[in-house]
């Protein structure tokens, strides 16, 4: 071949293979090229309040490589109006600053600031991270409560079924509009129904009985739980199963607002379980109950309530919200005694029908009304509406046959106003106690308080405080409070201005135009202490018993002691009469308080208006006490469920008819002597050991019964059944209430008897025994040699008044320095007796003590005519724990048989070493026995009662 040609050849070759290189150079280059990433999640909206770190993440796709899929970090990068950060996987971080003056200047939604952020993946595509920072609108508080009118919604069904599994499943999906029913039927077994969702105003979502109180559910646990908004629970009758911890709570996921449970029966669900639960939980705000039936709850725990609870420092914190309740139209029946009792015990808590709040959050607004509801037989402890809150209005609602009053328990300017509270001739009923401070009492109408015995309830009752605060469980101070026209009638403690058990009284009290009728007892209770300080008093007039329970009390400038005459009219109130004085108002500066411009009946009064709940008018009662006709279901009526505390049917029990009608009478009278009677001016009377009056009474068989009465004297209230007697004693010069409880066996009637108790303690009659008229009545022997017989203030009980022996050295130096005092009486032959004294020895040691005794011979010298001593030595009496009166007096005693004596002389005898005072008090001879002839009695209020356990029973529950 040609040399030449091989050469173009091998040089063709070669340029073809440089020209195959650079394109593949070429190829792969155009390979490599760059693909830029997608970036997601760029926005943030986050408002200028935020006070925590923002966090977020960006999403970040790159079509070249996975590995490229992630960002470049950052690290507290400073914005333009926070902090940034970033790392390789997209989260990011923000922290805004809120002292930044633009930051800080938005005050609404609408107003915005934007803060663009540059973030970049590692491929280089770079992106802005746009944060969007608005101001806050102002919050708009709902304030307007809750419509407490007196109608119910109607039921338009959008779905029924008719089992419980279908309508709990069905009530998981339930949105606005929608009206889910429960067909007509009894349904067994238990009950969970669990509603979440957001209603409106004019599309509720409602969860219904298909017709009112015919979806009955029955022999189960039942659980009813709302949660969002705008929420109905209407005409289910729950009754005869269990309670749980709860029956009804406005919360599920969240809490429910504006949701309501209207013509709803919750009766009898406890079976006999006094564990804690509640039947109705409020949360949320503006919530109601209404039209509904409550009766039958056994166990612990209020019937209702707003448990408000947060902890302490949360509380000091931010407050608690305001619940804007609404309870009307409601009956509240039979809450029973803890335990089968016939009565609840002075220490049951947590028994009360309503409770509204709590200790620890009382202090702050909860805006809840209380009105038009009707309460019987609710007997559970001494709170019936527990108040502990601020701001409530507890109005128009009545009150029957309960134990106990309406409480302001913790919480400031509470309006209670406008109730009917009847005792019913309970015996432990109440009418109104106040705690804390800026309340409002007008209008209220109470009538028959009857608990007596305590210090705590009776018609009005302001309180003791202990300075507790807004987050304390004590007794705030009573202070900056209106009472006024208010009626008071035929009541124990009418008035008490030093009540509880604490030590600051109360003051700065306006207590205007009111009227307190016919008291029982004293009209003002002050336990010895001053009218509250600071306060006004006018316009009132009052008459009971006594004026008040202070001998030195007799008047107090606003409170004129006049019997209004009030007269019980048709509708069984108690109304001023045509022989009514004048009661007119008076006109009053009641600081910034506005007195009422209506009464209790809700007329308009007039410019000239009258004390007292009640002004005489001729316009319509628009308001009046209310029955259980009234209240609970529009549509329908529940079947009565249990009455656990029954009373019995007595004939004439309190003998207000002024005869015996219904009793035999055997020589007993009906008296009216105003120091006589205990109340409505007649009570029984017998002044005979023979007479008695008896009258036969049904009873059921199997069945725990307690009889009781208020007595007086040697009284003796039996009960005769199957040939057994039970019966209630007292022995007293005043009234006190006395009860015996028993079980009827297989007896269907039994026999009551009101007599003079026949074995009674019988007092020999010893003159000024307690000495509060000084010695008088007792030979005192005394004199330079043998020390002194003194008077002194100190005393065991009672007003002041005791006797004092003591020698002084170097004047009294005679021998045995034995002064003494001596009574001669009358006592019965062959008899035992017992003799007590108190004594007061203010030393350590046992330098002084005292003989006493009763001798034979009025010469108390001759000590072999002694009948019977002892040595009382004030150290032992102490150390034994024996009876302490007043000013720490300790009560001795000794027993001895009188023998053939038909008189004795009573001696009490200065035994000393150096003379050292020594008191002694209150000298008590008696025997027990037949009564003397003439020994009266007297009765009043005379009650029979059913109940569930025998006091047996009742402990071992308790237990």
């Amino acid at each position: 071949m040609n040399k030449n040609l091989i050469t173009l050849a091998m040089l063709l070759s070669l340029s073809a293979c440089v020209d195959v290189e650079l394109k593949d150079d070429a190829e792969k280059q155009n390979n490599t090229s760059n693909t830029p990433a997608s970036i997601s999640g760029l926005t943030k909206i986050i408002a200028n309040n935020l006070t925590d770190e923002v966090e977020g993440e960006i999403y970040i796709h790159d079509s070249d490589d996975d590995s490229e899929e992630a960002a470049v970090p950052q690290n507290d990068m400073i914005t333009s109006y926070g902090t940034f950060s970033i790392n390789a996987e997209g989260e990011w971080t923000y922290e805004l600053d809120t002292s930044n003056n633009a930051v800080s200047a938005l005050s609404s939604a609408s107003e915005t600031l934007i803060d663009t952020i540059s973030i970049s993946s590692v491929d280089g595509t770079s992106a802005d991270l746009v944060i969007t920072i608005t101001g806050v609108d102002p919050v708009v508080v709902d304030t307007g409560p809750v419509s407490g009118d007196d109608s119910v919604p109607s039921v338009y069904c959008t779905q029924v079924v008719n089992s419980i599994s279908a309508f709990e499943d069905a009530a998981e999906d339930l949105v606005a509009g929608d009206t889910l029913c429960m067909a007509d039927g009894t349904y067994t077994g238990d009950f969970e129904l669990r509603v979440e969702g957001q209603g409106t105003k004019d599309m509720p979502i409602t969860v219904a009985a298909e017709n009112p109180g015919k979806a009955i559910i029955t022999g189960g646990e039942i659980s009813a739980r709302l949660g969002g908004q705008y929420i109905v629970l209407q005409g289910f009758v729950f009754r005869d199963g269990e309670s749980g911890s709860s029956i009804i709570k406005f919360e599920k996921e969240s809490e429910c607002s504006y949701c309501r449970v209207t013509e709803v029966a919750v009766i009898d669900m406890d079976a006999g379980d006094y564990s804690s639960s509640k039947w109705v939980e409020f949360y949320g705000h503006h919530n109601r109950v209404d039209h509904s039936w409550f009766s039958g709850k056994e166990s612990r725990g209020a019937l209702m309530v707003f448990p408000r609870w947060t902890s302490e420092s949360d509380f000091n914190t931010n407050g608690f919200p305001a619940d804007y309740g609404q309870i009307d139209h409601n009956y509240f029946g039979d809450r029973p005694p803890a335990f089968g009792q016939a009565y609840a015990g002075s220490s049951d808590n947590e028994y009360e029908g309503i409770r509204l709040g709590l200790s620890t959050t009382h202090s702050a607004p909860s805006h809840t009304i209380v009105e038009n509801n009707y309460f019987e037989r609710i007997q559970g402890e001494a709170e019936i509406i527990s108040n502990k809150s601020a701001n409530n209005i507890i109005r128009n609602n009545t009150v029957r046959d309960s134990n106990g009053s309406i409480v302001t328990r913790h919480g400031a300017e509470a309006n209670i106003s406008n109730n009917f509270i009847f005792g019913d001739d309970n015996p432990f009923s109440g009418g109104i106690r106040l705690v804390d401070d800026g309340h409002i009492v007008t209008n209220n109408y109470i009538e028959g308080a009857r608990f007596q015995s305590s210090n705590w309830n009776g018609g009005i009752v302001l309180t003791t405080g202990d300075g507790a605060g807004d987050t304390d469980n004590g007794y705030q101070n009573v202070e900056n409070i209106l009472v006024a026209h208010n009626t008071i009638v035929d009541s124990v403690n009418s008035l008490n201005v030093y009540g509880g058990n604490n030590d600051e009284a109360p003051k700065n009290v306006y207590f205007v135009n009111n009227i307190i009728s016919d008291a029982i007892g004293p009209v003002i209770r002050t336990n010895g202490e001053s009218m509250p300080a600071g306060s006004t008093f006018d316009g009132n007039y009052v008459y009971g018993q006594a004026f008040s329970d202070q001998d030195s009390l007799t008047s107090v400038t606003g409170f004129a002691e006049l019997d209004a005459e009030l007269e019980k009219a048709n509708d069984g109130l108690y109304r001023p009469s045509t022989n009514s004085p004048s009661l007119t108002a008076a006109v009053v500066n009641t600081g910034s308080f506005t007195l009422p411009t209506i009464d209790m009946d809700g007329q308009t009064r007039s410019s000239v208006t009258a004390s007292g709940a009640d002004e005489i008018l001729a316009d319509t009662n628009l308001l009046a006490p209310l029955t259980s006709a009234d209240v609970g279901p529009k549509n329908y009526r529940p079947t009565p469920g249990k009455i656990y505390v029954e009373k019995v049917n007595i004939a004439n029990h309190d003998f207000d008819t002024g005869d015996f009608t219904g009793w035999t009478n055997n020589g007993a009278s009906i008296t009216t002597a105003a120091d006589e009677v205990f109340s409505r001016g007649k009570s029984l009377k017998l002044d005979t050991n023979s007479a008695n009056v008896t009258q036969t009474v049904s009873l059921t068989a199997n069945t725990n019964y307690t009889l009781s009465a208020f007595m007086r004297g040697a009284a003796k209230l039996s009960i005769l059944l199957n040939g057994f007697t039970y019966a209630a004693e007292r022995n007293s010069t005043s009234y006190g209430f006395e009860s015996v409880s028993f079980n009827s066996g297989d007896a269907t009637s039994a026999v009551i008897t009101a007599s003079v108790d026949d074995f009674v303690k019988n007092k020999a009659g010893l003159v000024n025994p307690n000495f509060d008229d000084g010695d008088d009545g007792w030979t005192s022997v005394e004199g330079t040699g043998i020390g002194q017989v003194q008077e002194s203030s100190n005393s065991a009980g009672g007003a002041d008044g005791s006797i004092k022996f003591k020698w002084n050295a170097g004047a009294d130096t005679g021998t045995p320095h034995n002064p003494y005092i001596a009574q001669t009486v009358s006592v019965e032959p062959n008899t035992y007796y017992t003799m007590s004294m108190y004594n007061l020895y203010k030393e350590s040691d046992d330098d002084s003590s005292i003989h006493f005794g009763v001798s034979t011979n009025t010469d108390i010298s001759v000590t072999s005519d002694w009948l019977a001593s002892i040595e009382s030595v004030y150290s032992a009496l102490k150390s034994a724990g024996t009876t302490k009166g007043d000013d720490s007096f300790y009560k001795d005693e000794f027993s001895f048989d009188s023998g053939s004596n038909t008189s004795l002389t009573v001696f009490a005898q200065f035994d000393s070493t150096n003379g050292t005072e020594i008191r002694v008090d209150q000298f008590e001879l008696s025997f027990q026995g037949a009564p003397t002839e003439g020994t009266e009695a007297y009765f009043d209020n005379i009650r029979l009662v059913s109940h569930p356990l025998s006091p047996s029973e009742s402990e071992a529950a308790a237990d």
